[in-house]
């Protein structure tokens, strides 16, 4: 109808030509079919997200190398044989088939922390921070998982490491994804072709230098703060960027809940200034208990931390500070916190 045809439907076309023998044609129509319904409108991302964890296309490089295909459908079409060998677009089509599947999961709508899985917490954190940048590498990590060449738990740190680096890269130093891409992508092709340790701890080894050094890092730790008064800390953005951080320390607190409902507690009174707004000053708690709180002496909440509340986050200020909550200092806490969350957290 006079306009270009995109990726998928060029690959479509160029598949249901090739595939041999011609009568599974209508197993072509069946597989696409499939992928429309799993993808919806995120076909030609999908195209695109493949094509980079598959045959390394980037389409930044294309201006630096006028060789390589402009496209994500003209990757995939001059590097298939390569890659799968003898029947390489019957292979190609159920290759497709499958990393749909698995890319179905990163985009699905539904994903949100009611499953409380490792899986889930990243992406959503990723669909609500809108990025797409680590999509190539989580195909090449799942397929490896599903392939059984990736173990679960071995999956699972590395996708919990994902998430507590991306809060920390993104929230807390205010890096950006694009920043990451030649690490990203890079690997993307290469642990889905020619998978192994070393690679993935390379992987590692490449993001871990993407976070600053540690008096960097910790300046940044300290501009991280939420008030409901006026001040430097009351936008909307601020309270998300806290709720992120403190949820990644609840969860190495206590790796074996993740709990989900919480209010951000000041331990001291918001009111008394942006000193107190601070992160150091800052935990999760339930809503019952901040209102019940309100307005208390912190010698008095911090029984209440101790002994009513599920956080570990409470428990364990409680137990530090029990005996001389007078010597509670938000900005001391704040260095500690930061700390924690560099050579702990961060390193593991």
């Amino acid at each position: 109808r006079g306009k270009p045809l995109g990726d998928s439907e060029l690959l479509k076309n160029y598949i249901m030509r090739y595939i041999l023998p011609k009568e599974d044609r209508d197993e072509v129509e069946h597989v696409w079919g499939q992928l429309s319904v799993l993808l919806g409108e995120s076909i030609e991302k999908f195209i695109k997200h493949y094509a980079c964890h598959k045959f390394g296309y980037v389409r930044a490089q294309i201006s630096k190398n006028s060789n390589l295909p402009d496209t994500p459908y003209k990757a995939i079409r001059n590097e298939s044989a390569k890659v799968f060998g003898d029947n390489h677009i019957k292979k190609l089509l159920y290759d497709l088939q499958r990393k749909a599947r698995l890319y179905s999961k990163i985009i699905d709508e539904k994903v949100d922390f009611i499953a409380k899985d490792t899986e889930s917490k990243l992406f959503y954190l990723l669909k609500k921070s809108r990025n797409e940048q680590y999509r190539p590498l989580l195909l090449s990590l799942m397929s490896k998982k599903e392939l059984g060449q990736l173990n679960e738990d071995r999956y699972l740190n590395l996708v919990d490491y994902l998430y507590k680096f991306h809060i920390s890269y993104t929230v807390i130093c205010n890096g950006t994804t694009n920043k990451l891409e030649s690490i990203i992508y890079s690997l993307s092709e290469k642990i889905e072709n020619n998978f192994s340790d070393h690679l993935l701890k390379k992987l590692l080894d490449d993001l871990k230098l993407k976070i600053p050094e540690e008096s960097t890092f910790t300046n940044r730790f300290k501009l991280i703060g939420y008030s409901h008064h006026k001040n430097f800390f009351d936008d909307d953005s601020n309270k998300k960027q806290v709720e992120m951080v403190l949820r990644v320390f609840e969860n190495y607190l206590n790796p074996t809940a993740w709990q989900l409902d919480f209010t951000i507690e000041h331990m001291l009174p918001d009111s008394g200034g942006s000193d107190n707004a601070i992160i150091g000053n800052l935990i999760p708690l339930e809503g019952f208990l901040n209102e019940k709180l309100k307005d208390k002496p912190l010698k008095d909440k911090i029984a209440v931390y101790r002994s009513e509340s599920t956080f570990a986050s409470a428990r364990k200020f409680a137990d530090r500070y029990e005996k001389c909550p007078e010597g509670f200092s938000p900005q001391s806490r704040t260095e500690h916190m930061a700390k924690i969350f560099y050579n702990e957290i961060l390193k593991k």
